[in-house]
């Protein structure tokens, strides 16, 4: 960020300007500290999406298991290369790319190390008609590899339609309070709303069967009447 941009103004629960907001939010190696000590204690990795090549450097000490590029990440080469460098799986984001851009992010590391790409508009919320949940098999076509969907709708229909086209992964923003501070609480779960979540993808799942058309055992006692 400029200089001019930190000392722009903008009010939040830690002052008035873009800087104390900015600050207010970074987390500090400690607070890092406990998560990875929470993470073994549950058996439940963690990871990030660095923004700069000192992040990078500073989840490799972390020992994360991969690494998320955010969207706006997609063009950055210096980070991109530092991560590749690390030699672990890469899950990218796609929202707010187009087509060209998308292809030398994915190929970048498609050939060195296990990547996945999620679906995702950079639109917070996310309306209905913004979703492009058809670009899960397009883009699981297109590159060969995993393909899931990052979501940012209210609500969770547009996350079970993309489990429904093949979604393996999903990233959704979680929170304690809707209400609370943040430019992400409107697109956030609640609790309980994630527990209903993975209720209803299991149930999707279920629902989506096999590929193989034979007489179900359940269908026998049907066919017999």
């Amino acid at each position: 960020y400029s200089d001019s941009f930190l000392a722009s103004p903008r009010e939040s629960p830690w002052g008035s300007t873009q800087y104390h907001q900015k600050a207010g939010l970074e987390l500090s190696h400690a607070d890092y500290q406990d998560i990875e000590g929470h993470s073994l204690s549950i058996d439940l990795p963690w990871f990030a999406s660095p923004w700069d090549v000192p992040s990078v450097e500073f989840l490799a000490e972390c020992r994360v298991p991969c690494y998320k590029i955010a969207s706006p990440m997609l063009g950055h080469l210096p980070v991109l290369r530092a991560v590749r460098e690390q030699g672990k799986p890469v899950i990218l984001s796609t929202g707010m790319a187009d087509q060209a851009l998308l292809d030398r992010a994915v190929w970048f590391f498609a050939d060195h190390v296990p990547t996945m790409v999620l679906q995702c508009t950079g639109v917070y919320p996310c309306p209905p008609h913004c979703a492009n949940l058809a670009q899960i098999p397009m883009l699981r076509a297109r590159y060969g590899v995993p393909v899931g969907y990052s979501g940012h709708e209210v609500g969770c229909a547009a996350t079970l339609v993309a489990v429904a086209l093949g979604a393996c992964l999903i990233e959704r923003h979680v929170t304690g309070d809707r209400r609370a501070y943040g430019s992400d609480q409107a697109v956030s779960l609640e609790i309980p709303d994630v527990y209903k979540l993975a209720a209803s993808v299991q149930m999707v799942r279920d629902m989506l069967g096999s590929p193989e058309k034979r007489i179900l055992d359940e269908e026998r006692p049907f066919l017999e009447k």
